[in-house]
């Protein structure tokens, strides 16, 4: 639980450390960056911190009884305000449920910690609720929020949090990290470092889910798509949801986030021509080749399909429907160019 484990993120640690050591950390702290850059680690490390009972410079410590409790998960004085499974937004029931934690005096010492790990969907109606909470808490109360983007969380709530961006590290930093802590051969950090754009968490996310496996079923059905009619597309999308059993994501949820980087490879070569500037060089001629057919107004079509599958899926829509939905309209958009 060491303030290290936050890697290459020194001026937001010195920040958390000369707010607590100074005693001006703000009741509100706003943590900001893109999925996989180290937010929702920054939230925990400086929640621990805040309710350990012997903190150090170095962090929490690990190994008193508050530590204890938030390693196993059951503390009672941390709070997780989160999206309801099927839910878009966090409606006013969340106000209701901070104010019933802040009725309550904290169990363990004189400290809580309210964390919304997705406050980007607090409802307007929700988020001025909170309002007066966050800016007048119960002593020793922390609220800690967490967005993608710094315009995700309103104004009226940022004004009344301390704001840190939590950056993307580069690939060549991501790299040397895999390398050092994951034990990755060196010719595959490189490669799951561009595929994440710097990210170590999509790194690592991409390592557990077979990333580069997905990536190939992404450019086989970029190559077959074309071809298929309506029967192939539905009879695609049933044995990509069959290929579902123990993994942590769905197939299609990992395809959708490996388009992103093959449709970037095609925008790219479109106005360069230039494979070294491509994520995947690896497979530069498979995309070459890919460009023959997916170029022009087709490619900014299928950027706005992908995010469209991409915000639905991850607010839990229905896998099978949402292949089915976003093979259909590419197939669509694919007859109209032809």
């Amino acid at each position: 639980m060491s303030w290290s484990q936050l890697w290459g993120q020194e001026q937001t640690l010195e920040a958390f450390k000369r707010g607590i050591s100074e005693r001006n950390l703000a009741h509100g702290i706003f943590l900001w960056g893109a999925e996989g850059t180290g937010k929702s680690l920054a939230g925990s490390l400086l929640a621990a911190h805040w309710l350990c009972q012997s903190p150090t410079q170095d962090g929490a410590c690990g190994s008193c009884y508050g530590c204890q409790l938030r390693l196993h998960e059951n503390h009672p004085d941390y709070t997780t305000i989160d999206l309801e499974e099927g839910a878009r937004t966090i409606g006013i029931e969340a106000a209701r449920q901070v104010g019933k934690v802040l009725s309550l005096a904290p169990n363990i010492t004189e400290r809580r910690v309210i964390v919304f790990p997705h406050a980007g969907s607090l409802t307007v109606e929700a988020a001025n609720s909170l309002l007066k909470s966050i800016e007048e808490p119960p002593e020793g109360t922390l609220f800690i929020l967490e967005a993608r983007t710094e315009e995700e969380l309103l104004p009226t709530i940022r004004s009344r949090c301390q704001s840190w961006r939590i950056q993307g590290l580069g690939e060549a930093q991501t790299a040397r990290w895999l390398e050092e802590n994951k034990n990755v051969p060196s010719d595959q950090t490189a490669l799951y470092a561009r595929l994440s754009s710097g990210s170590i968490g999509v790194a690592l996310k991409l390592m557990e889910n077979e990333g580069t496996s997905h990536r190939d079923g992404v450019l086989n059905w970029l190559r077959d798509l074309p071809r298929w009619n309506g029967v192939q597309l539905l009879q695609a999308a049933a044995a990509l949801d069959k290929e579902k059993k123990e993994k942590e994501l769905h197939p299609i949820i990992c395809q959708v986030e490996e388009g992103f980087s093959i449709f970037r490879d095609l925008l790219i070569y479109q106005e360069t021509q230039d494979p070294n500037q491509l994520i995947n060089k690896d497979r530069a001629q498979e995309i070459i080749k890919l460009h023959q057919f997916w170029h022009g107004d087709i490619l900014v079509e299928g950027w706005n399909l992908l995010e469209r599958a991409q915000f639905a899926l991850k607010r839990n829509g229905n896998p099978r429907l949402w292949t089915e939905w976003l093979w259909i309209h590419f197939s669509q958009k694919l007859d109209k160019l032809k």
